[in-house]
């Protein structure tokens, strides 16, 4: 078992999600490390997996690289695809769709349609 301080696995994975995020944005470590006045060493130590992102820097990270919180730890799909899926969501057809599932009441009717959502797509 590890303490709450020492980085894990999936904090590095976290790291790799901002550090490739914001080279797809084009932003420097220096501008993006002095958006949140912290050092470029921090955002590197974050970037490196070698210290632990704060949940309250992943949530402002996330605003400033415009990105739901989840694209850092959906690492069972591609960054490519968070962006498609992101899209995809952001979308007049996203919008309607998500709108009217959330308007389903039932848990089970939820996953039933999801279900078949999956079924139909292939």
């Amino acid at each position: 078992m590890t303490s709450n301080n020492t980085p894990t696995d999936e904090d590095a994975k976290i790291g790799e999600r901002i550090r490739k995020r914001r080279e797809a944005l084009k932003v420097t470590r220096k501008d993006f490390a002095a958006a949140f006045s912290i050092s470029p060493g921090q955002i590197s130590k974050y970037e490196l997996g070698t210290n632990r992102v704060p949940a309250d820097r992943i949530y402002k990270f996330a605003d400033y690289l415009k990105v739901h919180v989840t694209y850092f730890f959906a690492d069972f799909v591609s960054v490519e695809e968070v962006d498609r899926l992101t899209a995809f969501v952001g979308s007049p057809e996203g919008v309607e769709l998500n709108t009217a599932f959330l308007r389903i009441g039932s848990a089970t009717t939820r996953i039933s349609v999801a279900a078949l959502a999956a079924a139909i797509g292939g």
